[in-house]
């Protein structure tokens, strides 16, 4: 046998170990790339723009601007509605309008919006807090409302006398309402957002 009759099974061998080697090495076929994220619902976009939304009032009430921040929250309810962030504005509204120190002051609108949050059921998040101060808020606008009847009555000159019950009646109803504003206010208080550093 000759020499080169030899060389040739181990070259094909070598060959075919170099083509075997050359297979393994080569790389994996790349992995699929991932599936696209789920398309954005309304309720995320509106969830998404609440948080800016809740911010923008708290900064406009801190200055003043009751009117505009109600403006702000009306605006989002309009854009949103019917969606989770939609409801949480409806209750800050309400909270705002039912403050007795706040300038966009609406004791029958905020009655009317606790109304709204409350028919939604119970789970709504403030859903007890809704109807405690949507009774608080009846109170106290009743109690406004009868010292201010008092008040024109007593415009009509009457003797002293017989006004005496009267005058107590109204120094009784002006503590119920003080009463009722300091407990309005308590609520307001635990229920506004946390204020950022």
């Amino acid at each position: 046998m000759s020499r080169a009759r030899r060389r040739r099974p181990a070259l094909a061998a070598l060959a075919a170990l170099g083509a075997a080697f050359a297979a393994g090495c080569r790389s994996a076929p790349p992995a699929p790339p991932p599936p696209p994220p789920p398309p954005e619902t309304f309720a995320d976009v509106a969830a998404r723009r609440w948080a800016a939304a809740r911010d923008t009032v708290a900064e406009l009430r801190s200055r003043g601007e009751d009117a505009q921040a109600d403006s702000v929250l009306g605006r989002f309810r309009a854009e949103f509605p019917g969606t989770p962030a939609a409801i949480d504005a409806l209750f800050q509204r309400a909270l705002l309008r039912a403050d007795p120190a706040s300038r966009a002051r609406a004791p029958q609108a905020a009655m009317d919006d606790l109304d709204a949050y409350a028919a939604g059921g119970p789970l709504h998040v403030h859903g007890a807090e809704a109807h405690v101060i949507r009774r608080l808020v009846a109170d106290a606008d009743s109690v406004r409302v009868a010292a201010a009847a008092e008040r024109a009555a007593a415009a009509v000159l009457i003797p002293r006398d017989s006004l005496r019950p009267r005058d107590e009646e109204i120094a009784r109803l002006r503590a119920e309402l003080e009463q009722t504003k300091a407990e309005l206010d308590r609520v307001r208080r635990r229920l506004a957002p946390p204020t950022r550093p």
